[in-house]
């Protein structure tokens, strides 16, 4: 190839380059303004643009997605069980406020989506109670549900919990006690520790006693495995 020929192809490929430079160029100034368009918009108008229905900012996880974050979708899908009304709705009560923090319910919003998961004498106290109240927050539905179908004010679940025993194996016993810690509430890590161990079997508690257990959760562990190294 003699050296015109050459030359040619240099022009020719150095043009190409150009077209291509420019082509990057044009590519590089629409996403700007895109990125203008989309994450300048609220600076423009002095609010977020990512703002939710409840005038909040969407939440930035663990990884540093910030504001990308929003456009993830949540594959992780909550569902509380239904209540009828046969049995004390303080768990109930408690897996619907879960489900309505992790799904960003507005607080506008929670009663009425409550009460899809309602059934049987528990949606007729609601219907009734729907055409009484011209406005329903979730403070009353949760107090109203409470005082028609939980414990009534002459039961103390305090004292169910220290009159508990146990009687058969250590995981029914701790089912029993769980149940009615529910009802209690907020308790001491201590209390909550003091009312399991006192509960248990005499040859059960001993053992647990002497290694002292900080936690609920370590004085459930030492009662199962003295327990089954017993049975063993």
């Amino acid at each position: 190839m003699d050296i015109p020929d050459r030359l040619k192809r240099v022009e020719e490929s150095l043009e190409s380059l150009s077209t291509h430079k420019e082509l990057l160029g044009k590519i590089s100034t629409q996403l700007e303004q895109l990125n203008q368009h989309v994450f300048g918009k609220g600076k423009e108008t002095g609010e977020n643009s990512f703002n939710n229905d409840n005038g909040r900012p969407p939440n930035i996880g663990s990884h540093g997605l910030g504001r990308f974050s929003y456009f993830l979708p949540k594959t992780l899908k909550i569902y509380f069980s239904r209540y009828d009304g046969r049995n004390d709705p303080t768990t109930w009560i408690g897996k619907a406020e879960k489900y309505f923090s992790l799904h960003d319910i507005a607080h506008s919003d929670k009663v009425t989506s409550a009460s899809f998961y309602l059934e049987g004498d528990a949606l007729l106290w609601f219907q009734t109670l729907e055409h009484e109240m011209i406005y329903m927050t979730w403070e009353d539905f949760r107090l109203g549900i409470l005082s028609r179908f939980g414990p009534t004010k002459f039961e103390d679940p305090f004292s169910q919990l220290i009159q508990l025993k146990q009687t058969n194996s250590v995981i029914e016993y701790q089912t029993r006690f769980e149940r009615v810690l529910a009802k209690v509430g907020n308790l001491a890590q201590d209390k909550k520790v003091s009312c399991f161990v006192t509960c248990l079997r005499d040859s059960i508690r001993t053992y647990v006693q002497a290694h002292c257990p900080s936690t609920f959760t370590m004085a459930i562990g030492l009662a199962k495995l003295y327990e089954a190294r017993d049975q063993a």
